[in-house]
């Protein structure tokens, strides 16, 4: 309950809470736009938890303001994958909140982009708003990173699943 509050009081909408500085810090592998990681990352804890209030201040603030459309910006295919999506797809495996589903189909949508690729492994990179993708310049001839592509599948079944 504490980190929740530290980082309601600090940091709220940013992707995470520097607790030295009690700052906020958006920048790394979701580009430099708030996000909201933690909400996402925390929810499904909040809600076993039976943190009822916090659950529903965190499920209004995606509701709200988390989108994908104009991040004009590089985040990780992986990260958002297994974090946003998978978070939201856990929300709604515990709510049937329908508005989970939606967050997590429109996301998914913007990476689709990233796996339009000669071989089909999708690329580690892709800026939402233009669609571009590419792999990290410090990975071997730019290749994919097969542990990162790899973990996908969990997310996009379920959501291909439930969303037919």
């Amino acid at each position: 309950r504490e980190a929740w509050i530290h980082y309601k009081t600090y940091a709220w909408g940013e992707n995470e809470l520097r607790p030295i500085s009690k700052k906020g810090h958006s920048a790394g592998i979701f580009g430099t736009t708030k996000l909201g990681a933690t909400i996402v990352d925390g929810l499904d804890t909040l809600f076993i938890m039976g943190m009822n209030d916090e659950f529903k201040e965190g499920r209004d603030w995606v509701d709200q303001n988390l989108h994908f459309d104009s991040i004009n910006s590089e985040v990780s295919v992986f990260e958002t994958i297994i974090r946003f999506v998978g978070g939201l797809l856990t929300c709604y495996a515990f709510t049937k909140d329908e508005m989970f589903i939606s967050r997590a189909n429109a996301i998914a949508s913007k990476m689709l982009p990233a796996f339009d690729t000669p071989t089909g492994i999708p690329h580690a990179l892709i800026n939402p708003a233009s669609g571009h993708s590419k792999n990290y310049v410090w990975a071997s001839q730019s290749s994919s990173i097969l542990a990162e592509v790899g973990t996908l599948h969990l997310e996009f079944q379920y959501l291909s699943d439930i969303t037919g």
